[in-house]
C-alpha cells in the first residue's frame, strides 16, 4: 500500500502489494482496511451475491438479519474464484502465512444495527483462548457505500489483545455499554471503516466490532479463514473450534463445487482445513443421534 491507497497488480511496477508495515498495522490494531482489492471483479462479485440469494429464494422482509443457508461463496462457481484472486490471496498470506486456509463463510443481508462483539467460537472464556491460540481472520467484503452512519465496520483498535488487561476490560464493558458505562453502543469511541463495492476489510475474529445505522438491505458476505497449525497444541485447539461448529450442525466445510473447481494452488489454502472435518462431521452426527 501507499498511503491509504493499494496498488493493485495492474497499477504497480515491481513493488509489493502491501509490505510490512501493512502487517505490523494489522498485528498491533487487529485489522487492515484495502481499498479496491477486488474493484477490477466487483461487477460478477455482485451479480454472484444477488444470484445466490435468488437461487435459494431467500426471503427478507428489512425487519432483521437475514443469513444465506450455507457457505457463500462455495455455492456459486464464479465466487468460488475469490479464493485464487491475487489481491484476497496477497492479503490472506501478509495477515496469516502462505499456507492460510479458507473455512467458509457466510452471506448477509443486514438491515438496522449490530451490537459489540467479538467472532467468538464458543463465545466463553474457553472460546477466547481458542482464538488466542489460532489466528482466524475475517475477510469481509461489502457491496454498498457504507459511511459510519449507514452501517459501516466500527471497530475498537487493539481490542483483539483480550488477552491483556485493557482488552479484557473492553471486552468486559463495551458489549454491555448501556449498563456499565452508561453510554449507547453508538458512542462507544471508535474508528468507523468506511467503505465502497470493491474495497475490503480484513480483521481479526476477537477485534471488537459493531455497525450502526444501516439501512434494510445491507449487502455483506465474508471469508473466514485460519492461520496453518504447526504444532500440535494449535492442531488441538483448531479441533476445538470446528468440533463447536460440528455442535452447531456443520459436517461439510465445502461443497462439491469448491472442490471440483480447485486448482492445485487454490487446494493449498484447502487442504490443511479438510483434516479437521472429519472430527467436525461426528461431532454433528452425535448431536442427532442424542436428539
Amino acid at each position: 500500500m501507499r498511503g491509504n491507497q493499494l496498488l493493485l497488480p495492474s497499477q504497480y511496477l515491481g513493488e509489493p502489494m502491501f509490505t510490512a508495515r501493512d502487517k505490523a498495522f494489522f498485528d498491533t490494531f487487529g485489522y487492515l482496511v484495502c481499498p479496491g482489492l477486488v474493484a477490477d471483479s466487483i461487477d460478477w462479485i455482485i451479480a454472484g451475491f444477488e444470484e445466490n440469494f435468488r437461487s435459494r429464494n431467500v426471503a427478507h422482509d428489512g425487519t432483521k438479519r437475514t443469513m444465506f443457508p450455507e457457505s457463500f461463496i462455495d455455492s456459486n462457481e464464479r465466487l468460488c474464484t475469490l479464493l485464487d484472486h491475487p489481491g484476497v490471496l496477497a492479503v490472506g498470506e501478509l495477515v496469516m502465512g502462505k499456507d492460510f486456509n479458507y473455512a467458509g463463510g457466510d452471506g448477509n443481508l443486514y438491515a438496522g444495527d449490530t451490537g459489540w462483539h467479538s467472532d467468538l467460537i464458543p463465545p466463553t472464556p474457553e472460546g477466547i483462548a481458542l482464538k488466542l491460540g489460532v489466528l482466524n481472520v475475517k475477510i469481509a467484503f461489502y457491496l454498498d457505500p457504507v459511511t459510519k452512519d449507514t452501517g459501516a465496520l466500527r471497530v475498537i483498535p487493539g481490542s483483539h489483545r483480550i488477552d491483556d488487561s485493557y482488552g479484557r476490560l473492553l471486552h468486559e464493558q463495551v458489549m454491555n455499554s448501556k449498563e456499565t458505562l452508561g453510554i449507547d453502543g453508538r458512542d462507544v469511541p471508535c474508528v468507523a471503516l468506511e467503505s465502497k463495492p470493491g474495497d475490503v476489510v480484513v480483521f481479526n475474529h476477537l477485534l471488537k466490532h459493531a455497525a450502526y445505522g444501516g439501512d434494510k438491505r445491507r449487502r455483506m458476505f465474508t471469508m473466514n479463514c485460519f492461520e496453518y497449525c504447526d504444532t500440535p497444541e494449535k492442531r488441538k485447539m483448531n479441533a476445538d473450534i470446528f468440533a463447536f461448529y460440528g455442535g452447531e450442525g456443520a459436517e461439510k466445510l465445502f461443497s462439491e463445487t469448491m472442490l471440483r473447481t480447485a486448482s492445485p494452488a487454490r487446494r493449498r489454502h484447502l487442504d490443511h482445513a479438510l483434516e479437521f472435518q472429519p472430527g467436525m462431521a461426528a461431532v454433528a452426527r452425535a448431536r442427532l443421534v442424542g436428539g
